[in-house]
């Protein structure tokens, strides 16, 4: 289960931060039937630079690794980026500090 240590200041943002890469996981998932590679690009550039930006370093380096196999179109890669992103999130803990 991953554990992440955020600096308290951002536990405000929080809550809307999750909210968002929900919403990206849903759009990944819907993008992920067609292969829309491009799309999922996008995602996956969005997700790097906003988990980046929060502390969420793993979850910078699954959008990384989601934009980089769109880019270069390898199906099976997306498929096993998108399912750990997923479980990424179902599982995470944060802690404040």
């Amino acid at each position: 289960m991953p554990l992440v240590k955020i600096d308290r200041d951002l536990e405000p943002l929080m809550d809307l931060f999750l909210q968002k890469r929900k919403e990206d996981l849903d759009e990944l998932l819907k993008l992920r039937e067609k292969m829309d590679f491009e799309n999922i690009r996008l995602a996956g550039h969005r997700i790097k630079g906003a988990s980046g930006s929060y502390g969420f370093s793993d979850l910078g380096l699954l959008g990384k690794a989601i934009e980089l196999s769109a880019k270069n179109k390898k199906s099976e890669d997306l498929i096993n980026y998108i399912s750990k992103f997923e479980e990424y999130l179902n599982n995470l803990e944060i802690e404040f500090e």
